[in-house]
């Protein structure tokens, strides 16, 4: 089944809302209990893409989370460049040291 053009507008918005939402605790102090409301979003986008049984959904959620690792990464850039190349490398290679590990103990 297809959505339509300003339908997929509105879940391509709740993905960003989400990563946005999720991010804002990390850049500015004292808003952590807004992490807690970032996730309807998320909820809301999940719902409608289940009752629309539109193909390929996983990008929508993939691309949320994609988002806020993309700014919630932003603001170790400003403690230290080191880190934040640090931390992407880290979650990139976490899949592949779990099952080094894993091999090895096998």
């Amino acid at each position: 089944m297809t959505i339509e053009k300003h339908k997929k507008r509105g879940l391509w918005l709740l993905a960003a809302g989400f990563a946005v939402l999720m991010s804002v605790p990390f850049l500015v102090p004292h808003t952590g209990a807004l992490s807690l409301v970032a996730f309807v979003p998320l909820f809301y986008l999940d719902s409608m893409l289940r009752e629309s049984g539109a193909k390929h959904q996983w990008w929508y959620v993939f691309t949320a989370f994609l988002l806020f690792n993309i700014f919630s990464t932003f603001w170790i850039w400003w403690v230290s460049p080191v880190g934040s190349v640090a931390a992407v490398d880290c979650s990139e290679n976490s899949s592949r040291c779990c099952s080094d590990e894993a091999n090895a103990s096998a």
